[in-house]
């Protein structure tokens, strides 16, 4: 009875250190996929934000070529504005000298 108890125990203490080993590589395993599903994250993190960033000096390139463009046509505007006005004043000038003559 005794030998049938020690074996009963050494048979418990192993099934104990089985479960133990089991445990500590689920326990591994568990850790390494939580690691992987972290790096994951942060390499879409990462990419995420360099995306947002490629989007916004877009946008700024696309602002800055608006702005350009309209400091452009004002530009361009004005000068046909002055161009018109010269050319009205050119006709004043001379239906004021043909009403003289």
């Amino acid at each position: 009875a005794y030998e049938e108890e020690i074996n009963s125990l050494r048979a418990a203490l192993q099934s104990a250190r089985v479960d133990g080993e089991a445990r500590r590589d689920l326990d591994a395993e568990w850790r390494e996929r939580v690691a992987v599903a972290e790096c994951k994250q942060a390499t879409k993190d990462a990419a995420y934000e360099r995306k947002i960033k490629e989007l916004d000096d877009t946008r700024r390139e696309a602002e800055e070529a608006l702005r350009l463009e309209q400091q452009h046509h004002a530009v361009y505007s004005t000068t046909e504005a002055n161009i018109a006005a010269s050319h009205i004043r050119a006709e004043n000038v001379a239906l004021q000298d043909q009403l003289r003559h």
